[in-house]
């Protein structure tokens, strides 16, 4: 028997004109936020794919065990998480 339960509530929402705008003005900014938020990581993703070099790509394709990396690489892949 478990040591703890979960329990959930289901509510259904009847909401007038005034608080539908609400709704959906925040639903809106939540969006907004989203998709700034992954543009900005497309373009630092973009921007680190375009930094490395081809010799440590094919190195980051190996298993960690297997990797061997320069004192410069590893300082290098250190400042872009």
């Amino acid at each position: 028997m478990p040591e703890y339960y979960i329990k959930t509530k289901s509510y259904e929402l009847f909401p007038n004109k005034q608080m539908k705008a609400v709704f959906d003005r925040n639903c809106d900014y939540r969006r907004f936020c989203w998709n700034e938020a992954l543009a900005l990581w497309n373009d630092e993703y973009d921007i680190r794919q375009l930094m490395l070099d081809k010799e440590i790509k094919a190195e980051l394709r190996k298993a960690k065990s297997q990797r061997k990396f320069t004192a410069e690489q590893e300082e290098m892949l250190a400042s872009y998480p």
